[in-house]
């Protein structure tokens, strides 16, 4: 039997796409997560907001305009000429400006959240397609490994065959086994483009990218279980900054319900005669006469603040109320995530101390029994396939296994 011909160009054309993106320069993680921060459009925006916010800050520290006039003509008598020269400050009460800087750094920390979050989701993602990589690259080795074997036992069915001892059926048998393995090992290599291409994305990068194709280890978390964990993610830390802004907001309202006070100076001639001390003089444009301006500012019609007042804490409690579901949520999350957990322990721990060592056990005497000729080829070759199986399990044991950690420390913002 021969391989379809479409097959042999699938296969050839998804080594060709693996061997060209083996080609570029290696990441390890870290490098990995660096450039992804670095790269990210998002984290780049929040920086941005962060200065913007910074300038706004500022700003709203500024004190109303200072204002100047000039009343000049028949303002005191007939005279013409006469001149009021007048300078006008009005002040905000104090805490106007104090409640104006709490609310500038308040939108400032709910926006450093924002940035945190997304590196928290960044960070997450990126280790998610590394490991996945690292576990595709191990799976390559072992499907090699299963062709190896699957190769050898077309060689001896063929052969078999041919000298009248074995039957169409056994060969058939051993060619569609290794087609198969043939096939895993291309859907494997297009896998591996895949999620080169997606981490290249993570990244930011213009280029394609690698990683250093080491062992997938399992990783290493000795961390205390605990659902109060989560509280640290700052997911549930920008929920609360939310609060202290519209908290902040309030006292900006309630600052603009207080009163304001406005002082003033003024200087203005009064052309004519004044009578001083019994006697009448005349005073032309350069006599002078000035004094001070004091006003008060104070809400006649309080009916608007109030409303406004009332509306920011119907905000609060909405905040509030979004803060409680999310952590709610995230503590749910969190315990199926810990139950997701001990189910991946548990089964590494069976591959580890059991299937492992078995297997290791099996390899052992197969290769001791067919060196003493107790067994044919055929059984060497079930049995090693067997062993190399578990491997695989084995393999996929260690990849949920972190994947469940890495998801754990997610949700703790440990990641």
């Amino acid at each position: 039997m021969k391989i379809n011909s479409v097959f042999w160009v699938c296969l050839i054309f998804g080594r060709a796409m693996f061997n060209q993106v083996q080609a570029q320069v290696n990441y390890n993680l870290d490098q990995a997560i660096d450039m992804a921060i670095q790269n990210n459009k998002r984290i780049k925006a929040a920086q941005m907001n962060i200065d913007q916010l910074e300038h706004l800050k500022r700003a709203s520290m500024t004190v109303p305009k200072t204002n100047i006039g000039l009343v000049y003509g028949q303002a005191n008598s007939i005279q013409k000429k006469d001149n009021n020269f007048q300078i006008n400050q009005t002040i905000p009460f104090p805490t106007f400006f104090s409640s104006n800087h709490a609310l500038g750094n308040s939108k400032i920390k709910e926006v450093e959240w924002i940035k945190k979050m997304s590196e928290n989701d960044l960070k997450w993602q990126v280790k998610q397609q590394y490991y996945q990589l690292l576990f595709l690259y191990q799976k390559k080795k072992i499907l090699l490994r299963q062709d190896s074997i699957a190769s050898s036992f077309l060689s001896y069915a063929t052969l078999r065959e041919k000298e009248g001892e074995g039957t169409a059926l056994e060969q058939t048998s051993a060619e569609t086994q290794r087609f198969n393995i043939l096939n895993q090992i291309h859907q494997n290599d297009l896998d591996i483009a895949g999620n080169l291409f997606q981490l290249q994305l993570l990244m930011g990068s213009e280029l394609p990218i690698s990683i250093d194709t080491k062992e997938l280890e399992e990783l290493q978390w000795d961390v205390l279980i605990d659902s109060m964990a989560v509280k640290q993610n700052p997911r549930l830390a920008y929920y609360q900054a939310q609060i202290n802004t519209i908290v902040n907001e309030k006292r900006v309202a309630l600052s603009n319900v207080l009163p304001e006070l406005s002082v003033g100076y003024f200087n203005q001639s009064l052309i004519g005669p004044q009578n001083v001390n019994g006697t009448d003089v005349y005073f032309d444009v350069n006599k002078r006469f000035q004094g001070v301006q004091v006003f008060l500012a104070i809400p006649l019609f309080y009916g608007s603040y109030h409303h406004q007042l009332k509306a920011k804490e119907i905000d609060i409690k909405i905040a509030e109320t979004n803060l409680e579901y999310e952590q709610l949520n995230f503590e749910i999350q969190f315990k199926q995530a810990v139950q997701e957990f001990s189910k991946n322990r548990n089964n590494l721990t069976y591959y580890k101390n059991y299937a492992i060592p078995n297997a290791n056990e099996i390899l052992r005497a197969i290769e001791i029994g067919y060196s003493k000729g107790n067994i044919d080829y055929a059984e060497f070759l079930l049995n090693l396939s067997q062993v190399i199986q578990i491997q695989q399990e084995h393999l996929n044991a260690i990849l949920n296994y972190n994947l469940s950690i890495i998801y754990l420390d997610y949700l703790s913002g440990n990641i």
